[in-house]
């Protein structure tokens, strides 16, 4: 995560915006810096977890300014998609479906800040950050990936041009290198990428969808109480190009051969 908060560091500097990193309890830390730079809103990322929230209620009752809340993670904004705890996956994909034409839009271009930084910026100790965490250091760095959104890049078009057309196949078998390897892009915030399907899709009629369904199950045996509710259809998809964003500037179109 420290060498991908760095790549964020050198990017956002060439964009004329200054990243500080403060390490430490959140209610102590961060009242002191909204105060230091007069800083006159915070922004926080939504996470339904308690600790988090419990982070955030900690530093709005320490701060003179608001404190804001949006959900980077989702299309739709969890508190907008239900009001309430769902039950399965079908009763809250109707909500979101009416709700996508809203929110389902283009990531914004990001411009250059016309104003400079009047204030200090601190030099971050990137090598020395580790050496403060609370971590076993028995368990030795990874080294089968790199981290850092520009890999996260490579990574991604690695799969879409050499995996993708076989990713159904082989993603499940441990004799293959089926696996996206894209997972801890995804997870450590290295990796935010929106995908767009263009074709035609209709419903399977007939005796196809009894047919379909029994390969479906034989692969996927534990949805069988999925594809028994009424509200599930089967569906055929043919797509005919994806539109890939990787980050707010770089939009990649691959068609699909027919």
């Amino acid at each position: 995560m420290f060498k991908g908060l760095q790549e964020v560091a050198w990017d956002l500097a060439d964009l004329n915006l200054p990243f500080f990193l403060l390490a430490g309890e959140p209610a102590r830390e961060l009242p002191g810096f909204v105060s230091n730079y007069r800083v006159v809103a915070v922004v926080s990322d939504f996470s339904p977890l308690r600790l988090v929230r419990d982070w955030k209620t900690a530093v709005a009752e320490r701060i003179a300014v608001c404190l804001e809340e949006v959900d980077a993670h989702n299309v739709v904004p969890c508190w907008l998609a239900s009001p309430k705890a769902e039950y399965g996956a079908y009763t809250l994909r109707p909500k979101l479906k009416r709700l996508l034409p809203e929110f389902l839009e283009d990531f914004p271009p990001l411009s250059r800040h016309p104003v400079e930084w009047a204030g200090e910026r601190p030099e971050i100790p990137w090598r020395h950050l580790t050496a403060t965490l609370a971590v076993d250091t028995a368990v030795p760095e990874v080294t089968w990936l790199t981290p850092g959104e520009r890999r996260a890049r490579a990574a991604l078009d690695h799969f879409l041009e050499q995996k993708l057309p076989f990713y159904g196949e082989r993603r499940n078998d441990p004799t293959e290198d089926g696996q996206s390897d894209l997972s801890p892009y995804l997870y450590f915030g290295h990796l935010a990428a929106a995908l767009t399907a263009l074709g035609k899709v209709w419903e399977l009629q007939g005796v196809e969808p009894q047919q379909f369904l029994q390969v479906y199950l034989e692969k996927h045996p534990y949805l069988e109480a999925f594809v028994a509710s009424p509200t599930c259809a089967l569906l055929r998809v043919k797509v005919d190009k994806y539109i890939v964003v990787t980050r707010f500037q770089e939009v990649r179109e691959i068609q699909i051969p027919v």
